[in-house]
């Protein structure tokens, strides 16, 4: 195999434009081409088993309607929205309002607990929050114990507490320019990871963070986006990897998204695959093992036949390579694994395409991203020795790496315990190992 590595690598160069919407980026620009308007943005997959497709055009409507009424309802820029919707349609369409308007989407997943979300939005200061019928109860819990909460919108179900999403958008009209936006105005902010004790961390993004993450996004979709692609990932779109790995840079690319009401079980996941001829996946480790586990035994002598599957993005440890190998026995396709934190983005990976790959590594440096191993000390570790994770906050041409987080939501010394005594590095409490071929292998802690 041709190494394309250190070329891509050295000559990677990158370019933020001053102004940067990501809504503008993910659906305005495509839906205001009348060619690419047209275009399929999402196929979803309903709870009755009902399909149905979206198109770029159809999905900017709702959008711009939905914009429009937050800004009714008093929404401006850089105030915090509130979103705790599963995949669908809705969702991609209420997260694109909320950037559209200029103010901050707080994606919250259903792993809190009423008193872990009451914290998180007060900490946050959410004042509008968007919930479906599986949230909203949780959410209206929550809302006793946070007074600046003063609106909820409920997306598909009628309560008394709660502005109801048809009704909303039934008194809006369908168009809507988005707010022009710096790329370092503050787009994201994500909870749920717990940092130096028992508080959970809002993790804040700018809008030029979705550019830091799109060469990793690239390298593990083996070069994505290639004509026909279409993507699906389990992964909950309100967590950091669904947002930052799946849902962005999906639509920034134009790649149709496939999005389901329910869970896919292990067993429907390869017909999923199969009728919607899925060509690009997120998939966690342990997914792709129950995925895998009724075949882990049998013979396979030929791979299963999903002729348009080109692409696995394996998310989690996999120290042995033990699940990689299995998936290329099974389906055919080698994933590529990475790493990815909500404050780093997806900063190291494998690319089979492009450069060899160590089966059970997380795999190089993505081009734009500066790592290290570093000692107790911050200095680097010699290769092949145990260090803590870091990644460097400029690249090897000294450019500012956007995938880099702003911050800590309302606790800028948290930031600044990241950053001491290594500055200019950001410390990743993971540890790991780099081989003499740069190849990056995660370890425990050592004792």
């Amino acid at each position: 195999m041709n190494d394309q590595y250190p070329e891509l690598y050295h000559s990677y160069q990158w370019w933020v434009p001053s102004q940067f919407n990501i809504a503008q980026a993910c659906l305005y620009r495509w839906a205001g081409n009348p060619s690419d308007a047209r275009r399929t943005a999402l196929i979803h997959h309903g709870a009755r088993h009902d399909r149905q497709t979206h198109t770029y055009a159809q999905l900017a409507l709702t959008t711009s309607q939905l914009a429009n009424g937050l800004q009714k309802m008093g929404v401006q820029p850089g105030d915090r929205v509130a979103l705790l919707m599963g995949q669908s349609p809705k969702c991609a369409a209420a997260l694109m309002a909320i950037l559209a308007t200029g103010a901050i989407a707080v994606p919250f997943t259903t792993n809190l607990t009423t008193p872990e979300l009451s914290y998180c939005l007060n900490n946050s200061g959410v004042r509008v929050a968007i919930a479906d019928k599986l949230s909203l109860p949780g959410l209206v819990t929550a809302q006793s114990h946070c007074p600046q909460l003063g609106q909820i919108i409920s997306a598909d179900i009628e309560h008394e507490l709660a502005i109801s999403w048809r009704t909303l958008l039934a008194r809006q009209t369908g168009t809507f320019t988005p707010v022009a936006t710096r790329s370092s105005s503050p787009a994201l902010l994500l909870y749920g990871k717990q940092h130096q004790g028992e508080n959970l961390y809002g993790v804040s993004l700018a809008h030029g963070t979705l550019i830091g993450n799109l060469p990793g996004f690239v390298c593990v979709q083996n070069w994505c986006p290639v004509p026909g692609d279409i993507f699906w990932t389990p992964h909950d779109w309100r967590s950091a990897s669904g947002l930052l790995n799946a849902l962005l840079p999906a639509m920034y690319f134009g790649v149709p998204l496939l999005s389901t009401e329910a869970p896919v079980s292990p067993d429907a996941a390869l017909d999923l695959i199969l009728n919607n001829r899925i060509t690009n996946i997120l998939i966690s480790t342990q997914a792709l093992n129950r995925v895998l586990g009724p075949y882990a035994k049998n013979a396979i002598t030929e791979p299963l036949v999903l002729p348009h599957l080109r692409a696995i993005a394996l998310e989690g440890k996999d120290p042995a390579g033990t699940t990689s190998r299995h998936c290329r026995h099974v389906l055919g396709v080698m994933p590529n694994a990475f790493f990815s934190t909500p404050e780093t983005g997806c900063v190291i990976a494998q690319s089979h395409e492009k450069w060899p790959t160590a089966p059970g590594s997380c795999g190089r440096p993505v081009p734009g991203h500066r790592i290290a191993v570093l000692d107790s000390a911050g200095l680097p570790c010699p290769p092949g020795h145990t260090g803590q994770l870091a990644v460097a906050t400029h690249d090897i041409h000294d450019h500012p790496d956007p995938a880099l987080f702003s911050g800590y939501w309302a606790d800028p010394t948290a930031q600044d315990t990241t950053l001491s005594n290594v500055a200019p590095w950001h410390l990743t409490h993971d540890y790991a190992r780099i081989d003499t071929q740069g190849n990056v292998w995660l370890q425990n802690k050592p004792e």
